[in-house]
């Protein structure tokens, strides 16, 4: 049986998730839409390690609790931060790299 990051399924969807990471660094996606991506693509992955997965879903969460925050100042009708601002993109930078991290530690050189 294979290790999760030597499939080629996980390779795949391993590249897909650092392609997303860099689209959003790249304000090309919003952060809602590399939240909801990203969750997909990790659900899809077959057999992740325990502590990999969870260690992603941590930060993944992270990402979510910085957009849900943000949602909820706009609501209320507070200054929310826009997702290009250098305040918003350091709030997010920490738990963006753990995940990059991640992703790239398991992606093969292949």
């Amino acid at each position: 049986m294979k290790n999760f990051e030597e499939g080629d399924f996980n390779q795949r969807q391993l590249r897909r998730m650092a392609g997303e990471i860099a689209l959003f660094k790249s304000e090309e996606i919003t952060l809602g839409d590399l939240i909801k991506r990203l969750k997909s693509l990790h659900a899809a992955l077959e057999s992740p390690s325990l502590d990999w997965s969870d260690e992603f879903i941590s930060q993944w969460g992270a990402l979510e609790v910085m957009r849900a925050v943000d949602l909820d100042r706009k609501e209320r009708g507070a200054d929310a931060s826009h997702e290009s601002s250098v305040d918003f993109r350091a709030r997010v930078s920490p738990a963006l790299e753990m995940l990059n991290r991640l992703v790239r530690e398991k992606l093969s050189d292949g």
